[in-house]
């Protein structure tokens, strides 16, 4: 096994989590009750949001993930708070980088304009 090379794979997942805890911060705020719960299996993203969920950095009673036969077969917002405090920690210690990201993102809103 190449050590090196398994931690710059993991670096890059790693990188992936501040985009999508973010997103799922403003998908608690833009969510009304009526819209709940919300299917999330369908997102791009939807494997990042399982795999936070199994390090502990979103709670797991705000989402319910339906299995059938071993597979997922369905991920559901169920509302509230979507991080957990390891979750926000996280946020916390990459706020930097987190800033940078709003950053570019309005600024490639502008480009496309």
């Amino acid at each position: 096994m190449d050590y090196a090379k398994e931690l710059k794979r993991l670096g890059k997942r790693r990188r992936g989590y501040l985009p999508v805890l973010e997103s799922l911060l403003e998908l608690r705020d833009g969510t009304g009750r009526a819209d709940l719960p919300l299917e999330l299996i369908d997102r791009d993203d939807a494997l990042t949001i399982l795999e936070l969920m199994d390090i502990d950095y979103l709670d797991p009673e705000a989402f319910t993930a339906r299995r059938r036969f071993g597979d997922i077969v369905s991920l559901l917002y169920n509302g509230g708070p979507p991080l957990s405090d390891r979750g926000f920690a996280f946020m916390k210690e990459h706020r930097a980088s987190l800033a940078l990201l709003k950053i570019g993102r309005r600024l490639g809103k502008l480009i496309r304009r």
